[in-house]
């Protein structure tokens, strides 16, 4: 591959655009709300755990809310976030 001139340069443009659009996507989720939504749940994953969470809102237990299944999904990619790290 071959280096771009002013490599340099370029570099730096690169990493100040994806900073400031790190940043914008910041803001964006916090005044959304989503950054503390995922915070308390993966409080409530640390304070229940996986079990508790399987027993509150596993769609085989929530039989009637139609909403279960999208729920149950996103706390288990919240959970594989978890363990990631």
């Amino acid at each position: 591959m071959k280096k771009p001139e002013n490599s340099g340069e370029n570099w730096s443009d690169i990493l100040e655009n994806l900073t400031r659009m790190r940043d914008k996507l910041i803001e964006i989720n916090e005044k959304s709300g989503h950054i503390a939504n995922y915070v308390a749940m993966r409080r409530e994953i640390a304070e229940l755990g996986w079990n508790g969470i399987l027993a509150k809102y596993h769609p085989d237990v929530n039989i009637s809310d139609p909403a279960a299944w999208p729920l149950f999904e996103l706390y288990r990619y919240i959970k594989g976030t978890m363990d990631k790290r």
